[in-house]
């Protein structure tokens, strides 16, 4: 029998400002990390409420990984916040104190475009000057001696479907999702080594996304970033001209099993597989970041997602 994702709201939190939220994390200790579009520096949330993290960081920041330790009580290389600031293709560690201790400039020929924390490495998507994109494995950050090396599989042409500024990266177990945030939306699934293990295509030769009366076109449709939940992947698309979002979920096979269309400004920003929780941002009059519990639960309905010509 089909199972289908069930979010029940955990915890809520104001954004600085009532801002646009532009990134965030979910920590293996149950914090959240969030970073506001044009803003500097990070937003911690926690039970208490939030604290301003490396305040004097720029504002472009690619991405941003934390490991913490392990079941079996080790601890990997990387025990601390650490971000990817691409506009000045640096490493970024957030000390305990908040404070922020900066690597030298990596030297990537070309402009980073997006980057993901894999294990205890970064993988970056560079766009060259001669407009090639590619991927790249940051790698001994912990030494000092970081050492970038581009990924072989990551050449192939259907990695980036599109131009590499319209994609968007997010980390899975064992790799990396690339997305297209335009028609027809396909997120790539890509291993550590770069190859492309599997599709996901939230349209086949529909043009329409609808559910009862709601229809939305897909030429108003922006992708974000796909999330990786324990049994599955969710995906939703975003209309630009109103408050609609589809919710596409996904079984772990890359099989579309249902479509949900919902009329609240939703944003997906991170997922904590671990501890079944889900990030996102609601926008009403103010903008909240809503940690939510994702639990599974069997479906006696027809999951196959409608579409309409």
């Amino acid at each position: 029998m089909p199972t289908v994702a069930v979010l029940t709201r955990n915890q809520q939190w104001a954004t600085p400002h009532n801002g646009t939220v532009a990134g965030g994390t979910l920590l293996d200790d149950g914090r959240a990390i969030i970073w506001m579009d044009g803003v500097g520096g990070l937003t911690e949330l926690n039970d208490k409420g939030s604290i301003a993290r490396c305040t004097t960081l720029p504002a472009f920041i690619t991405g941003l990984a934390w490991a913490g330790p392990q079941p079996d009580g080790t601890v990997r290389e990387r025990t601390v916040i650490t971000i990817f600031d691409g506009s000045r293709q640096r490493l970024v560690r957030v000390l305990t104190n908040g404070q922020c201790n900066e690597s030298k400039r990596l030297g990537l020929a070309g402009d980073v475009v997006g980057a993901v924390g894999v294990g205890n490495d970064w993988i970056v998507a560079v766009v060259s000057p001669s407009g090639i994109t590619h991927l790249v494995r940051v790698t001994n950050i912990a030494s000092g001696r970081v050492r970038c090396d581009t990924l072989r599989g990551s050449k192939d042409a259907d990695v980036f479907a599109s131009a590499a500024r319209n994609t968007l990266l997010s980390p899975l177990r064992g790799g990396l999702s690339i997305t297209d945030m335009r028609w027809p939306f396909v997120t790539q699934l890509v291993s550590e080594s770069g190859k492309v293990r599997k599709q996901l295509r939230p349209f086949v030769v529909d043009t329409t996304l609808g559910v009862g009366s709601d229809t939305v076109r897909a030429s108003s449709l922006v992708s974000m970033p796909l999330q990786e939940l324990a049994e599955g992947f969710l995906q939703v698309l975003t209309d630009v001209r109103s408050d609609q979002r589809a919710l596409i979920l996904y079984n772990a096979t890359g099989q579309r099993v249902r479509q949900t269309m919902v009329g609240v400004a939703l944003g997906p920003l991170s997922s904590s597989i671990d501890r079944g929780e889900l990030l996102m941002t609601r926008r009403t009059d103010t903008v909240h970041v809503i940690k939510y519990k994702v639990r599974w639960m069997a479906s006696r309905e027809n999951l196959t997602p409608t579409g309409k010509q």
